[in-house]
């Protein structure tokens, strides 16, 4: 052979590519991976991820305002979904995340404001997220995110603000949101 002419100096070269959980699966491992993967759809701590508003409208920030202007996925629109001290778990209904805008600041909520002022995870950026009948959140799941006096960010008017669930002018509207892949 080959390497036997030129005195049997051999190397081996190993390449390896370390997958998220999330890829490693049967296809990757063969029959050395006995779980099935989990689905395409579930979402990840550290996932982009797009929030579809009831009017349709995508939540896009620029600068640090928080709006829901367009319906069709960009860079303004593309968050991130974080959660505190956690990497690369899934998402869960009941949760405390924290939502990355493409700019680096997280969502915040102070009173009926919601906003992107600074990147952070404080109890001003922290939000839970929530979904009818709770378990793994999913691409194309209706969720509500919710701050710690128990506003949920929602659009009204064209307008994203943190509504109250319990009581006020806008309760009986909410509508929640959609969390996409784009």
């Amino acid at each position: 052979s080959a390497l036997e002419e030129k005195g049997g100096n051999q190397q081996v070269v190993f390449i390896e590519k370390e997958l998220r959980s999330k890829d490693a699966t049967a296809f990757n491992f063969g029959s050395y991976c006995d779980m099935p993967g989990p689905s395409e759809q579930d979402i990840h701590t550290g996932d982009p991820a797009f929030f579809r508003a009831g009017n349709g409208k995508l939540l896009d920030v620029a600068g640090d305002e928080v709006r829901a202007r367009w319906g069709d996925y960009g860079e303004f629109q593309q968050m991130t979904i974080e959660t505190a001290g956690r990497a690369d778990v899934s998402v869960n209904s009941g949760d405390r995340v924290f939502i990355k805008s493409h700019e680096g600041n997280d969502i915040d909520v102070k009173g009926d404001s919601v906003r992107a002022r600074w990147s952070g995870h404080g109890h001003l950026q922290a939000l839970t997220i929530k979904k009818d009948g709770g378990g793994q959140i999913h691409y194309g799941d209706s969720i509500s995110l919710t701050n710690e006096e128990g506003k949920s960010v929602d659009v009204v008017n064209g307008t994203v603000m943190a509504i109250s669930n319990v009581s006020g002018p806008f309760s009986e509207k909410l509508q929640g949101l959609t969390v996409e892949r784009g």
